[in-house]
């Protein structure tokens, strides 16, 4: 395994000595765990408040182009104090591969720990989405005025001092130019190649590639055309504004650089293209890649296709070395059955548990923090001491040395107060059963037809899926699990909206599993 260390301290708090006692921990985690460091990342005086950090953001960014396999951190608030940045990052992390390893906490291997986890990154999304919509609403009014809105102008454009669209005669060559040769049926290659030649640069200074040509020859800006979304991906990218609803969009709200021909002649040939055989084929989503395994040889099972449009999962073992014989498994059977099973399984009764082992390990972990376990002692210190000074001008001991003392107490209490505040604003203070049972309950609306919702059952849900020849599936999720017995036939043929009753079983004192056979 390949990894990097993150490093950091604050101005208030740390010195410049501590993060060579980081490195030291993280370094002989690293060590004892088998894991090669290729990178350090370290951030002084910077707080962990906000994710606005140059190290900490170099960090991100090099784990999209991939490399590495983990961050190891000291303790887990060196890599944020605040739930919701920490929620967002590892999101990020975890889509690229990458988990967060904290050289000096175990907290979050537990399957709950899992589920908790899963919780915070649905605050951290509500949270973010709320903000968003906030920060939308003042947008919107220059939207409406066709005034830039922020970020790089598109190629070709300016802004002035009132906001508006200018052309930029420069730029605006070399976007006419584009869709010249491609309107005369010049391929993506030999435009670029031209484009190199002359050595063209995009909006924001790089050289061209496809991707950026293609997202050129689609603006409706070069017609004249303002757009402005006004909904949000869940996953954070562009909308296309043309399909999108919800877009304000306004003819002759900016200048136009091309003629209404030539793009007509342009949107002809990219819709002809798209209908060639063999382009654009949708990825196939391979919703349990890493947790569906071979019942036979414990092998990982791996998502496959053949013939255009069959996709399956098969035994790695099987595929390598052809030392097990476990059928392949049609992808969408098991995927959809794992998924129905799993919301079937959320009665009220099992939400209030799940919620209460959640809960549970949300105060542990809070209970561990020593910055608030001091906060509140000294808080009650500092409440002892105001009492007794009271008592004590109660009785008529009245000098300036007792006020002053009183004054110094109650304004000691008021900044303890206030930094308690603070930690309560950024998730330290554990979640509730009501919270993860609000959380859990959401699950149940959830559609097995829309991909983000699919990947958030697996996510937060399940812990792994274990497949065998005679149809029977065991299925364990991240729980502390009990022994109860459900029945019910046909369950393979089910309808995804219908309710089915897997039979559940105790599988460890760490997960508990469901388990089915399909019908012959």
């Amino acid at each position: 395994m390949r990894g990097v260390i993150y490093a950091r301290y604050s101005c208030d708090h740390q010195k410049e000595s501590s993060i060579e006692d980081q490195l030291r921990d993280c370094k002989a985690f690293a060590e004892s765990n088998d894991i090669e460091i290729i990178g350090t990342y370290i951030d002084r005086a910077q707080s962990g408040r906000s994710d606005d950090r140059i190290a900490f953001q170099q960090m991100l960014t090099a784990s999209d182009n991939g490399g590495f396999d983990c961050v190891i951190v000291w303790k887990l608030d060196r890599f944020a104090r605040n739930r919701y940045d920490s929620a967002i990052n590892k999101a990020r992390l975890k889509r690229n591969g990458v988990r967060v390893l904290s050289a000096m906490e175990r907290i979050s291997d537990s399957p709950e720990g899992v589920l908790l986890e899963s919780l915070l990154e649905g605050i951290a999304e509500y949270y973010s989405l709320d903000l968003r919509e906030k920060t939308y609403r003042g947008l919107v009014g220059r939207a409406l005025q066709c005034k830039h809105t922020g970020g790089k102008p598109a190629l070709g454009y300016k802004v002035n001092a009132d906001k508006d669209y200018e052309i930029d005669e420069v730029g605006a060559q070399t976007v006419r130019l584009i869709f010249e040769l491609y309107a005369s049926g010049k391929s993506y290659r030999e435009i670029l190649a031209t484009l190199n030649q002359r050595g063209a640069r995009t909006a924001s200074g790089r050289p061209f590639g496809t991707n950026s040509l293609h997202d050129l020859l689609v603006n409706e800006k070069y017609i004249g055309v303002y757009t402005f979304s006004r909904t949000h991906r869940r996953d954070g990218g562009r909308n296309n504004h043309a399909s999108d609803p919800e877009a304000i969009r306004i003819e002759g709200g900016v200048p136009a650089i091309v003629s209404r021909e030539i793009w007509d002649a342009v949107q002809e040939r990219i819709a002809k293209n798209k209908l060639a055989p063999g382009r654009n084929k949708a990825k196939v989503d391979y919703l349990l890649t890493g947790k569906i395994f071979c019942g036979k040889c414990g092998g990982a099972m791996v998502g496959m296709s053949a013939h255009g449009n069959y996709t399956y999962y098969e035994c790695s073992t099987r595929k390598r070395t052809r030392q097990c014989d476990r059928k392949p498994i049609r992808r969408e059977k098991i995927e959809d059955t794992v998924l129905r099973c799993t919301l079937a399984l959320l009665t009220d009764e099992t939400i209030r548990e799940l919620a209460e082992q959640v809960a549970a390990l949300s105060r542990k972990e809070c209970a561990q923090n020593s910055e608030l376990q001091s906060i509140e002692s000294a808080i009650r210190e500092t409440e002892n001491r105001i009492e007794n000074i009271s008592n004590a001008i109660a009785q008529g001991i009245i000098t300036p040395t007792t006020k002053r003392m009183l004054e110094q107490s109650e304004n000691d209490r008021a900044q303890l107060v206030h930094r308690k505040n603070e930690l309560q604003s950024i998730g330290v203070y554990p979640v509730t059963v009501e919270q993860v049972v609000f959380w859990l309950e959401k699950f149940r609306d959830f559609d097995i037809a829309n991909t983000d919702d699919r990947h958030m059952i697996v996510d937060s849900l399940i812990n792994s899926v274990f497949v065998y020849d005679d149809g029977t599936i065991n299925i364990f999720y991240n729980a502390h699990g009990k022994t109860d017995t459900i029945k019910r036939s046909d369950l393979q043929d089910a309808a995804p909206s219908a309710p089915t009753y897997p039979k559940i079983k105790l599988i460890s004192s760490f997960i508990f599993g469901v388990t089915w056979k399909t019908p012959k």
